[in-house]
């Protein structure tokens, strides 16, 4: 073989060693700026999914209120109308455009003190708008809530459940 095969061939192997070293750190770089973007993506959702949250947990309409004084518990009377009105092609539409795609329920729990046990008596859905297609998951948020039955004149024990499909 002649010298200058020679340095040709070292040429072409430097060559190559340059590219795939070049490949590698694109790849390594593509990787990383991946994550960061799927956690930004992921933060972004939570966040979305918490101001749902909290646009149910702070709605006035939901609320016992006492001569115009809105009380912290949860009204029985005001879920049942909620989840009839979230029914009616109004309701529906006022309450997507603050909610979206979410589903937004209330388990009700009667406590037996003589049993000593926690039985969920109702379940209310106060809004349900999810697309035909299937998410791979949900961020849910739950908080224990008290709710006044008026009626009754008692409290029950329930549990807002707000869940938000993941996209």
């Amino acid at each position: 073989m002649k010298k200058t095969q020679i340095k040709f061939g070292e040429s072409i192997g430097v060559i190559i060693v340059v590219y795939i070293v070049l490949l590698l750190g694109l790849l390594w770089y593509n990787n990383i700026n991946n994550k960061t973007l799927n956690n930004m993506f992921e933060k972004d959702e939570r966040q979305r999914a918490f101001e749902k949250y909290q646009f149910v947990n702070n709605l006035d309409l939901i609320h016992v209120t006492d001569n115009g004084i809105v009380d912290e518990d949860f009204s029985l009377i005001s879920l049942n109308v909620m989840e009839n009105f979230s029914k009616t092609k109004d309701g529906a539409q006022l309450l997507r455009s603050q909610l979206g795609e979410s589903i937004v329920s209330v388990d009700l729990y009667n406590y037996s003190v003589s049993k000593k046990e926690l039985n969920v008596t109702k379940t209310l859905v106060l809004y349900n708008y999810t697309k035909n297609n299937i998410k791979k998951s949900r961020i849910v948020y739950r908080t224990l809530i008290p709710v006044y039955d008026e009626i009754e004149e008692r409290y029950i024990i329930g549990l807002l459940n707000v869940e938000v499909p993941v996209s």
